[in-house]
């Protein structure tokens, strides 16, 4: 759980740092939807490839209102905001 004053910088750590903001992206994938690391790789990479993306969009609705991860919340609303064209359809 990060300290409220360190919820800046991790914005601005997964902002700014594209290593960073990958990893953690692929992590939440994988985390979330238990795909293997290549296919959460994948997902980081091109969110509107994800298999099964309503059910990833699900998940990450749920992650975006976790007051406890500001990780978490960020990488959610970030996927969730990629596939929105997806979705639409």
């Amino acid at each position: 759980m990060a300290r409220k004053e360190d919820i800046p910088l991790i914005i601005e750590c997964l902002e700014t740092d594209e290593k960073v903001r990958f990893l953690s992206l692929a992590s939440e994938v994988s985390k979330l939807m238990q795909h293997d690391w290549e296919t959460s790789k994948a997902v980081a990479k091109a969110p509107a490839t994800a298999p099964n993306p309503r059910k990833l969009a699900k998940a990450l609705t749920k992650e975006t209102l976790l007051d406890s991860d500001a990780e978490s919340r960020w990488c959610g609303a970030y996927l969730l905001k990629e596939l929105v064209p997806v979705l639409g359809r």
